[in-house]
């Protein structure tokens, strides 16, 4: 059930908190790649312009791997990439080729 507190947050936000926290939270981190200009694609290495086509990208794939949980909070495992650069559909992302690390 949804609190008042909640439909307060929604109706002045126009959204879910949980989807504005999650949009505040791609600014900061986009804000703070272009500060250190490290706004470059992993995958295709042009420039990401904008908060609306970053991806947090893994280096070596997570998924159904031994130590899924593991690799996928290493941090040290972690670049950014374009959304579009970071899909199983691209040619480079991780389902397709070998992981580079």
């Amino acid at each position: 059930m949804v609190d008042k507190y909640e439909k307060e947050k929604k109706k002045q936000l126009g959204m879910s908190s949980g989807n504005a926290k999650h949009i505040l939270s791609r600014k900061i981190i986009f804000s703070l790649l272009k500060e250190q200009t490290k706004n470059i694609c992993y995958r295709c290495n042009k420039e990401i312009k904008s908060y609306k086509t970053l991806s947090i990208d893994h280096k070596k794939d997570w998924l159904h791997s031994k130590n899924a949980k593991k690799l996928f909070f290493d941090i040290k495992n972690v670049k950014f990439s374009h959304i579009k650069c970071n899909t199983p559909k691209n040619p480079t992302s991780n389902n397709n080729r070998k992981n580079k690390i």
